[in-house]
């Protein structure tokens, strides 16, 4: 006869929630909840009792003026989740709450991440009964195994190039640097310790939920691995493409405030010649003037016009070669006719 499988208290961990092995989670939780927890530890002859961390894109209605998080599409009509983490409580403590609401979840639960696991039967999603903790049995992730050479070169690549982008475009030296640290523990890793980087990798790193959960689910190794690497790759593409577009965005930007800049000059200089032509209808010094001689054409006020008139030629010439149908070029014409 078999011996029966080992049997888990079920937390379940609503979204955005989510643990993996060797992380650490921070989940707040309801009095009830909290209550059974406690009847748990003190039944625990370990102190640290391990409960089963599964995550599940529950959806909630909100209470006490609380927004209900926006779930990814793809989670509505998923099947019931069967994948999570055996985690160990570290501690529970009353939240602070002084000068807020009361809140549905006055409670803080520190849980450490420490092996994956698979419940045996789907767990039930009745939000009503999220605060039992039901126990059910479990399958844990076999060992690790040492993935094939290929897989680990795959991974190692994409790590260190995701890396370097989140190094180069960290604002914070003490960020900077973390990153640089952790690429240097990628080069350095043995690869029995490949599965181990994996999960603080991705724990480490932004992504999606879904990415994540996906992730969660894989149990061997290369498995794990292959996911990993697609998952940095996808990353590393959605930080430059981001890039791309704000750079775009700042050269565009700029661009437009050079052009009105020149618009604001050019219509300066166009209200200080009318001003100056209507405050001097007769050339001064020409033959209807009441300039200080008669037929002279050198003064020097002319010159000063004439200095105005390159000056507004010249920022004719520069407007005239933008491209035409650009958004510059239509401030400039706009400006123009005005």
């Amino acid at each position: 006869m078999s011996p029966s499988p080992p049997r888990l208290h079920v937390l379940p961990l609503r979204y955005p929630l989510l643990l993996l092995p060797t992380a650490r989670l921070t989940v707040p939780i309801s009095r009830a909840l909290a209550d059974n927890l406690l009847a748990i530890l003190d039944d625990s002859d370990a102190g640290q009792p391990v409960l089963a961390a599964v995550p599940v894109p529950v959806p909630v209605e909100p209470t006490n003026g609380e927004v209900a998080p926006v779930l990814p599409s793809v989670t509505v009509d998923a099947p019931p989740p069967t994948h999570g983490v055996a985690a160990r409580v570290v501690r529970l403590v009353r939240a602070r709450t002084v000068g807020s609401p009361v809140s549905r979840y006055p409670y803080l639960l520190y849980l450490h991440g420490l092996t994956r696991i698979r419940l045996l039967q789907p767990l039930d999603l009745d939000p009503s009964n999220l605060d039992s903790l039901p126990q059910h049995a479990v399958a844990y992730a076999p060992a690790d195994t040492i993935p094939s050479h290929e897989t680990l070169d795959a991974f190692k690549g994409a790590a260190l190039r995701l890396l370097d982008r989140l190094a180069k475009e960290s604002v914070q030296a003490q960020r900077k640097d973390e990153w640089l640290k952790v690429a240097s523990m990628v080069e350095d890793m043995s690869d029995q310790r490949a599965a181990w980087m994996a999960d603080v990798l991705v724990t480490a790193i932004p992504g999606q939920y879904m990415d994540k959960l996906d992730f969660l689910a894989a149990t061997e190794v290369e498995g794990r691995l292959r996911r990993a690497t697609e998952l940095f790759v996808k990353q590393q593409s959605i930080s430059e493409v981001s890039k791309k577009i704000a750079s775009a965005v700042d050269e565009s930007f700029s661009r437009q405030q050079k052009e009105y800049f020149l618009r604001q000059q050019l219509a300066a200089i166009q209200r200080e010649l009318q001003s100056l032509h209507s405050s001097n209808p007769g050339q001064i010094g020409g033959p209807t003037g009441n300039g200080f001689g008669t037929g002279s054409s050198g003064s020097e006020l002319d010159e000063d016009e004439q200095a105005d008139a390159d000056d507004l030629t010249d920022l004719r010439k520069k407007i005239e070669t933008l491209d035409a149908g650009s958004e510059e070029r239509k401030l400039v014409s706009e400006s123009g006719g005005d």
